[in-house]
């Protein structure tokens, strides 16, 4: 599969006159990812729409992102081993004793013996779902053996939903365990899963600071409910 390079374009609004910043994400070439990107940075007028970064004049600057390692930084780094770990915010995390009969109004998509898989309502995609576990825990080694086994059946059933439902060209799948990580309720750990589609990142949070999701919530619970009963019932003949 192979697919064209598609360009993402800052401008400074606060210093108009600043030069134009292009990243080119290279995107899949010959079946392999490439993970390189390109950066052009120059004061003429780009449109994007019509320009290809072969059709660029050649006096545009294009620099290839390259990494630095700098292993003098380790003693830094080592310096916050003996730092004792923040504690989690105390008290019953939102994700806790959520009562089953209001699955539907706190969009529980479905439950297993150990967890249970909810949508977002704060999606960074549509479709954005987590698994969660009834312990309340920020550790991962806090989980037993079967809690950890039905958190990847339940994953696995649910991007199966998606799969009928919304058709998604790939998933994000993970968790952000801590703060520092990214973990809104570092308290208690829950694993995302993010349909993903070619081009479905744009300027507006860039710009906007604002994420345009095109499928209602409701309609996507209701979709996406149906679809793991199908499946549920269909895994039980």
């Amino acid at each position: 599969m192979s697919g064209a390079a598609s360009l993402i374009i800052f401008r400074s609004f606060a210093a108009p006159t600043a030069p134009l910043i292009i990243v080119e994400h290279s995107g899949w070439k010959g079946g392999t990812k490439r993970r390189n990107r390109n950066v052009y940075v120059g004061n003429e007028d780009f449109d994007h729409r019509e320009t290809r970064r072969s059709d660029c004049a050649a006096d545009y600057q294009w620099i290839h992102m390259q990494r630095m390692y700098s292993p003098w930084r380790e003693v830094y780094m080592q310096s916050f081993k003996d730092e004792k770990p923040t504690p989690a915010a105390e008290g019953k995390s939102v994700f806790a004793d959520i009562p089953p009969e209001e699955d539907e109004e706190r969009y529980v998509l479905c439950r297993g013996k150990h967890c249970f898989a909810i949508l977002n309502l704060y999606p960074y995609n549509c479709g954005h779902l987590m698994v969660i576990p009834y312990m309340q825990t920020p550790e991962f080694s806090d989980l037993d053996d079967q809690t950890r086994l039905e958190i990847m059946q339940l994953s696995d059933l649910c991007m199966q939903a998606l799969k009928i439902t919304l058709k998604p060209q790939g998933f994000n799948l993970g968790a952000n365990l801590g703060k520092v990580a990214g973990g809104s309720v570092d308290s208690h750990i829950h694993f995302h899963i993010v349909p993903r589609w070619e081009g479905d990142t744009n300027f507006m949070p860039v710009l906007g600071d604002t994420k345009v999701l095109s499928n209602d919530l409701r309609k996507t619970y209701v979709q996406l409910r149906e679809a793991i009963t199908a499946l549920t019932a269909e895994k039980a003949k």
